[in-house]
């Protein structure tokens, strides 16, 4: 999905991808997308950020816009069902990360938000077990699937401010 987001600029605009993902150029203008999920994990069916690596260096960049929202995504657990435990677990760690750096915040009068997130974790938690020993258990699926996107969507960072800090323990786990 992040692939097709980075197409979609490169496509829209004249410049260098590079340029894009270390911050020397800005663009509000994309392709419209739509995806396939085929992994719970980073919530790009429905966030506005894309991560892709530069080869030269193996360099993780990102960039987001709402321009890079998909119009549409297909979201069907059975398309995760042959994915490995350990690719499954570490997409759950990156669900886990995505909620933890909107909840560990220092903004007050946020408890709605508070609760969706630990929704979102205890969900995660409990129906990853249930797919490393039944990976074709379509209702856990489906469970950390929506938790993936909900995770990203930032529903749960609505006027709250965010610490990141947690995805670089989730990029050293996972």
């Amino acid at each position: 999905i992040d692939t097709a987001k980075g197409i979609g600029y490169g496509i829209a605009n004249d410049f260098e991808m590079e340029d894009l993902l270390y911050g020397k150029v800005k663009t509000d203008k994309n392709l419209p997308i739509g995806c396939v999920l085929t992994i719970a994990a980073a919530g790009s069916e429905m966030s506005s950020s894309m991560v892709l690596t530069i080869d030269e260096g193996l360099m993780k960049r990102s960039y987001g816009h709402d321009c890079s929202r998909p119009k549409f995504a297909v979201m069907n657990p059975e398309l995760t069902y042959t994915l490995p435990p350990y690719q499954t677990a570490c997409g759950s760690m990156d669900i886990m990360a995505h909620a933890m750096e909107r909840y560990f915040s220092h903004t007050q009068n946020v408890e709605m938000t508070d609760r969706v997130t630990e929704a979102i974790l205890t969900t995660v938690i409990h129906n990853l077990s249930v797919v490393l020993e039944k990976p074709d258990d379509y209702a856990a699926r489906a469970e950390i699937m929506l938790c993936g996107t909900w995770a990203q969507n930032d529903m749960t960072g609505c006027g709250r401010a965010q610490d990141w800090f947690n995805h670089g323990l989730e990029h050293q786990i996972s």
